[in-house]
């Protein structure tokens, strides 16, 4: 892999894993987002006929991610 390769690699994966980061400790601890862009809060979970647990649920899975990306990019290390 080129030098140029691994710099995009690592953004895009930072990237993709700071958001993931950040919606899932907004759905973990329920707090108001607003916003088009916003992930889906209490209102928008209600609002779709999901119960507010699912929130706690999708916060965690998001985490989970996180960490198992990061693992993934370890495991890609030469």
């Amino acid at each position: 892999m080129t030098k140029r390769n691994k710099i995009i690699y690592w953004v895009s994966t930072l990237w993709l894993a700071s958001g993931m980061l950040a919606t899932g400790t907004l759905q973990l601890f329920k707090a108001k987002a607003e916003g088009a862009l916003a992930p889906p809060g209490v209102y928008g979970i209600t609002h779709l006929g999901y119960p507010i647990y699912f929130l706690t649920i999708l916060g965690v899975w998001k985490i989970l991610g996180v960490v198992a990306a990061r693992g993934n990019a370890d495991a890609q290390r030469p």
